[in-house]
């Protein structure tokens, strides 16, 4: 149910709460069904010790972090409450202590309860709330480091059963550290908008996630009558890519602005090389006409309205497959209604063969990066400060399209690789996993062991077309990459428009 902000703040201490949603100031809470009882409801001391507390403040913050990266992303006022909102939470805690001491974290006392509700009635806004929220839990995680460093027990405190899950202590790598800095290289872990990332001490194993939401696709009966076809010939299904036209980052027309703490926020608002949009229809429209049934573009090639050019090339073709015409930043204004005004979302539309728009799909988590020399003039400027993809991530719904071949899902880049959406994808035994990605390196490190994993739990095909461009940031040169789990084989390419079958690809991978 929808709350006041009042009313929102109120359930926030409520323990038996189930789902709480920063977006559109929603919660449901169990035993509660209207706005009075919630009004009525007594939430006071209702935690039975600084752990449950905890837990239940960090599930609640896992669930919305999108929404206040987002926030942060859009809101200079906010990043600047920021400093003030933890230098003034690290005072009142260090007060609150000498008066109100831990013996153990089992204990609770109701003062700190007070303290903490105190503090939020402050908050105008959800955003302001959201951010107290996120405060506090990282405060709260080092207060928990400390109690478990000054434990007495052999094994310390953690891991400790809560009713939302299990608390685990969180070790610091060291091998994985030494062998990093004796070598110069490090993996990049994807999973930015995951909360272990941003505490220190102690995470949550929680027993559900809110994160995500998945919803089915129907393809027509018309569609599901010509793909069924395709699942009696797979050798000679066909599939078209066109990794696309563009040469360097310059080429983008780039919005930059300081986020702090060393990184700089980015998105692409248009691609600047004259006639583009002519050439890629060309492209398109001449690999068309040799007839491929799945088309593919990568991430950050395709403007908005281009999309949109693309589906209508197939208005008058065999509804047998999927066009898939890449992603691009797109404001809220060019999407409509159920978007935000103001913000940017890494958007790709996904149509079928004969011109009817299937899905829209967003990008539901960021890209980051840092330039290496040699580079461009557009990424120079990322050689000493870290580029953050300014992109709204509450769109956060896998729309898994049903058809005869099995569960498809059409991700953009990064989400392919995250825990969460890898675990959902296992979850649905999803069959078939596009991905448009503009990325360094396709085929290896993250890419590389996801998809086989997914292969070895669902038998998936997995098929990347990366933009060129990211290959700039590796040295690199695959453009196309396709996980076949059976025969446990990688087929990639070089080139940049081509048109191949299956029978190729897993015979040459």
């Amino acid at each position: 149910m929808k709350v006041t902000l009042d009313q929102f703040k109120k359930c926030l201490f409520h323990r038996n709460l189930e789902v709480m949603n920063f977006e559109d100031l929603s919660c449901r809470i169990r035993g509660l069904h209207k706005d009075e009882e919630i009004c009525k409801s007594d939430t006071q001391e209702t935690f039975d010790s600084l752990l449950e507390l905890y837990a239940h403040f960090y599930s609640i913050m896992e669930a919305n972090l999108h929404i206040l990266g987002t926030a942060l992303n859009f809101q200079e006022d906010l990043r600047k409450r920021r400093v003030e909102c933890e230098s003034s939470v690290e005072r009142k805690w260090i007060r609150h202590l000498t008066e109100y001491a831990y013996i153990s974290v089992e204990d609770f006392h109701p003062e700190s309860l007070s303290l903490i509700q105190g503090d939020f009635q402050d908050a105008s806004t959800r955003e302001q709330l959201l951010l107290l929220l996120y405060v506090w839990v990282r405060r709260l995680d080092l207060f928990l480091g400390y109690m478990d460093y000054r434990s007495t027990a052999t094994q310390g405190l953690f891991p400790y059963e809560v009713s939302r899950g299990r608390l685990i202590k969180k070790y610091r790598n060291t091998l994985g550290l030494h062998v990093q800095e004796q070598t110069h290289k490090s993996l990049t872990d994807p999973n930015y908008l995951d909360l272990r990332n941003d505490i220190s001490s102690v995470f949550l194993i929680p027993r559900t996630s809110d994160s995500y939401k998945v919803k089915p696709v129907s393809v027509s009966d018309a569609q599901h009558i010509q793909m069924v076809n395709l699942t009696k010939d797979w050798d000679h299904v066909r599939f078209g890519f066109f990794p696309g036209l563009l040469e360097s980052f310059d080429e983008y027309d780039w919005h930059s602005e300081d986020r702090g703490h060393g990184e700089t926020l980015f998105h692409f608002k248009e691609v600047q090389r004259e006639s583009y949009r002519e050439s890629v229809l060309q492209a398109v429209q001449a690999l068309a006409e040799r007839m491929p049934h799945f088309i593919m573009l990568p991430e950050l090639t395709t403007p908005f309205g281009l999309q949109d050019q693309i589906g209508q090339l197939f208005s008058s073709g065999k509804a047998d497959g999927l066009v898939m015409p890449g992603s691009f930043h797109v404001s809220g204004e060019e999407l409509g209604d159920g978007h935000e005004p103001g913000r940017v979302y890494n958007y790709s539309q996904v149509w079928s063969k004969n011109g009817r728009k299937l899905v829209g799909v967003y990008k539901m988590n960021r890209f980051e990066f840092t330039a290496k020399e040699p580079c461009c003039e557009s990424l120079k400027p990322y050689l000493k400060s870290k580029g953050v993809e300014q992109i709204d991530y509450t769109h956060r719904t896998l729309q898994l399209i049903e058809t005869p071949m099995g569960l498809v899902a059409v991700l953009i880049c990064v989400d392919a690789i995250v825990d969460q959406v890898e675990q959902i994808l296992k979850d649905y035994h999803v069959a078939l996993v596009f991905v448009m990605a503009m990325t360094g390196n396709p085929g290896g490190s993250h890419f590389e062991e996801k998809m086989k994993r997914l292969g070895k739990c669902n038998q998936a095909v997995t098929v990347v077309c990366n933009n060129p461009l990211g290959l700039q940031l590796t040295g690199k040169s695959h453009t196309v990459v396709v996980y076949f789990p059976l025969p446990n084989k990688v087929y990639t390419d070089e080139r940049r428009d081509f048109i191949i079958d299956v029978g190729e690809m897993y015979r040459n991978g």
